[in-house]
């Protein structure tokens, strides 16, 4: 009568323990995934920062250009008149 009570035990010591290895992997599963979720947002947020960043140095671009072109003008408004013309 020992016998069977011991092999009832150890069969569900066994089955126990498959399903902590099958809870262990569930887990690491979701952690995989969870980590995977927020490579993809960072990925996102990283491309919508380099958007903005070039759209940022555009703008400075064309600000530089402006400002360039009116130091320009001014500077030939200022020189073109000859001393000799008043």
């Amino acid at each position: 009568m020992g016998e069977p009570t011991v092999l009832l035990t150890g069969a569900s010591t066994a089955l126990s323990a498959a399903g902590g290895l099958a809870g262990a992997a569930s887990e690491k599963r979701a952690s995989v995934n969870n980590y995977k979720r927020q490579l993809a947002i960072r990925d996102i947020e990283w491309d919508r920062s380099r958007s903005e960043y070039a759209h940022k140095v555009s703008q400075a671009e064309e600000q530089l250009d402006e400002n360039f072109l009116a130091a320009v003008s001014t500077c030939l408004l200022y020189t073109s008149p000859s001393p000799r013309d008043s």
